[in-house]
This record gives C-alpha cells, sequence and structure tokens, in this order.
C-alpha cells in the first residue's frame, strides 16, 4: 500500500473532492449529507475529541452501520507556526484554526469499529463522535 501525504486546511475540505469546496449553502449541505449517509472505503471518518479531532481513514464497509477505521499520522505542516499571544491563564493562539497538517496512511496501526447510532451519529464501543468526511481532518486546539 502506498503513504499518501496531503496538505489540507483544517477548516476545508478539498483535494479530489474540490468540487465540495467550491460548493457553497444547500448545495454543499446536500453532496456532505449524501457522503455521510453513505461512507466508503477511501473516505475518513474524523474523530471528535471535544475541540480537538483526530483524522481516521475508512478500511472497510462491515454494513450500512457498521464501519472499520484507521487511525492516519498527521503531523504539523512546518510551513504554519502558531502566533501565541501572552496574557490569561496560558496565553492565546491567535491563528488556532489556520492550522495546516500533513496526513499520511499508516497500515501498521490497529483498526476499531464504530457504529452508526439511532440518531445518526457514529460512534466507538467508548462513545467517541466520528464525522464521515470526503478529506482527513486535524485540529488541535492550542488555546483549550
Amino acid at each position: 500500500m502506498t503513504t499518501t501525504t496531503a496538505l489540507v486546511p483544517t477548516h476545508f475540505y478539498f483535494g479530489a473532492q474540490m468540487e465540495v469546496a467550491c460548493l457553497k449553502g444547500d448545495a454543499r449541505r446536500a453532496v456532505l449529507e449524501a457522503v455521510r449517509a453513505n461512507p466508503k472505503v477511501g473516505y475518513y471518518a474524523n474523530r471528535k475529541l471535544w475541540t480537538d479531532v483526530d483524522p481516521y481513514e475508512i478500511v472497510r464497509v462491515v454494513s450500512e452501520k457498521c464501519l472499520d477505521v484507521r487511525p492516519m499520522k498527521a503531523t504539523p505542516d512546518p510551513t504554519w507556526k502558531p502566533e501565541f499571544i501572552p496574557g490569561g491563564f496560558f496565553g492565546h493562539t491567535a491563528n488556532n484554526h489556520d492550522q495546516r497538517w500533513l496526513y499520511e496512511r499508516d497500515p501498521k496501526a490497529p483498526t476499531i469499529r464504530i457504529r452508526k447510532h439511532k440518531n445518526g451519529t457514529w460512534k466507538d464501543a467508548s462513545g467517541m463522535r466520528f464525522n464521515i468526511a470526503l478529506e482527513p481532518h486535524k485540529h488541535h486546539d492550542y488555546n483549550f
């Protein structure tokens, strides 16, 4: 399996699915809802950790309500540096939402199983939430 690296701003979807990023409003919402309703191998399941997000790739569709996912390696893009402003309890990172990450598949990482619940959310056995997406997404909240 080949390793792929992609530069993806954490607040946009693009790459092979650039046309989705260009859509706005109801059209964009409809495409993303269709992706979430019908996940496939090659899509991503990004784990929500309160204000942080970790990228996972979908490696197997077990059923319409069950997926096997595997964590991806995400390293900060060296061209992005946090703009730290001292003050308060710890300080503030002014460009927190402009983060850029480099993503790699990790075939040696263990897979986990996530399931779709009645309310439409995807969760693992410990209750962590996942969002189905066209691109991997990583976000580290420097302000928390």
